[in-house]
């Protein structure tokens, strides 16, 4: 049980990576379509690629993608379908959506009802030719859908788009009918066009050119006529190739830059890109995590080591230790306290106050509880201070007053440093002035 079991995760496992790809003769390959294009083109000018080598692009090559899982670079493929080049994108899934954005184009579901399908699945939907009436008794296909009668998919994806020309249409009861794919010419700007210029083919279901799909004659048929489409050369010119690319493939280079220092920077910056495209979908490569791991571990080793070998000096008994001037009484703490950068500079001004309540009490002979209006006017009589050094003792009493009135009362009090110094001059003025007119000393 667990052997077949095995084999048949392998089996399935096998066959989701080999979708798509052109060498696979399975089911889900596109080995057949491989055929068709050599058939049609020649073994000389069909080749499957890993890469898209954009500065090795020329004008005349072509380019066949089925269900890209790389965001695909819409600058460089702007730039090849500008210069004449044809590319035809067969997505449902993928990662096209980006490069349909820029054409002006996105996806939409495929009908729920549609007119036609195959054993009951409206999954398994049938396209038809989309036909435009050329007079009023006749209507013409696409040259590329000619031959097509139907076409059966398988779990599309519809197109919306802007002055495209439909090739094919599933045709649904109860709901619009939804186009399955178009075409256009990219004449200039990022919008198809009509006129001269490269061919972009957008179908919104590569299963339909799968091995198993591949056995219905319209299917058939389409495959050789989109390969024929691409092959066409107007005017005619120089063969090109037709590189087949499917799934995950890298893309390098600049189109049309090659030699130049504009082109070489463009081109590292894709690179770059590309590299962290490719992180983001399947991380980061096992020797770069590996490298990473190492690294952080010989970084918390080495630090590690520093801890444990870092040396430690001795720390002194805290009783043996010096008191901080802050947690000191007397002067000296008082000092401290007062001369501490967190202090706010309302305490030093009311200390302040108190040195010049205490001088002029001092010079009056009266005790320092005295009001401050008592002091000044028994200062006056003695004629302790010149008339203009009165004045300015009796502003500078009523402006640390004003200070203290609202410290005590809790409110906002802002006191500069420059103030607090101009106060301080004021008042080692006035006491040495009326120490000295006076007679008595501190």
């Amino acid at each position: 049980m667990l052997a077949a079991l095995a084999c048949a995760v392998a089996t399935v496992s096998r066959n989701a990576r080999a979708a798509f790809r052109f060498n696979d003769d399975g089911w889900e390959g596109t080995s057949e379509m491989l055929d068709l294009a050599k058939q049609a083109a020649g073994p000389s000018r069909i080749r499957i690629a890993a890469a898209i080598e954009y500065d090795q692009l020329r004008p005349e090559d072509r380019l066949l993608i089925l269900h890209p899982t790389v965001r695909l670079d819409r600058v460089q493929l702007s730039r090849f379908l500008l210069a004449g080049g044809r590319a035809a994108l067969l997505d449902d899934y993928g990662e096209g959506a980006s490069l349909l954005e820029h054409f002006q184009m996105r996806r939409v579901p495929a009908p729920l009802r549609p007119a036609m399908m195959l054993r009951d699945n409206s999954q398994l939907a049938v396209a038809v030719p989309a036909e435009s009436a050329t007079s009023a008794t006749q209507r013409s296909r696409h040259p590329l859908v000619a031959s097509v009668d139907q076409l059966v998919t398988n779990h599309p994806t519809g197109v919306a788009h802007k002055g495209l020309t439909p090739l094919l249409i599933i045709p649904a009861n109860g709901e619009p009918d939804v186009t399955l794919a178009v075409t256009g010419v990219i004449a200039s700007g990022n919008a198809p066009a009509a006129g001269a210029g490269g061919r972009l083919l957008v179908m919104g279901d590569p299963s339909a050119v799968i091995n198993l799909m591949l056995r219905y004659p319209g299917n058939r048929r389409f495959a050789s006529g989109l390969v024929e489409y691409l092959m066409e050369r107007t005017p005619p010119g120089p063969p090109g190739t037709l590189f087949l690319l499917s799934n995950d493939f890298a893309q390098r280079g600049v189109f049309g830059g090659r030699g130049s220092v504009d082109g070489w920077v463009e081109s590292e910056v894709n690179s770059v890109r590309q590299l962290t495209s490719d992180w983001h979908r399947h991380g980061i490569p096992s020797w770069l995590a590996g490298a990473l791991a190492g690294a952080l571990a010989l970084a918390v080793a080495l630090w590690a080591m520093a801890s444990l070998t870092q040396p430690f000096g001795r720390t002194p008994p805290r009783y043996a230790g010096s008191l901080p001037l802050v947690a000191q009484g007397g002067p000296a703490g008082r000092a401290a306290v007062l001369a501490a950068p967190t202090t706010h500079k309302g305490l030093a001004a009311l200390e302040l106050k108190s040195a010049v309540q205490e001088g002029m009490a001092h010079a009056s002979d009266m005790q320092p509880g005295a009001a401050s209006e008592a002091l000044l006017r028994e200062l006056g009589l003695r004629g302790a201070l010149q008339p203009g050094s009165y004045a300015m003792l009796r502003r500078l009493t009523s402006e640390l007053k004003r200070v203290e009135s609202r410290v005590l009362s809790a409110r906002p009090t802002r006191v500069t440093q420059a103030r607090l110094r101009k106060w301080h001059r004021a008042a080692m003025q006035l006491l040495q002035e009326m120490s000295e007119r006076t007679g008595r000393h501190w």
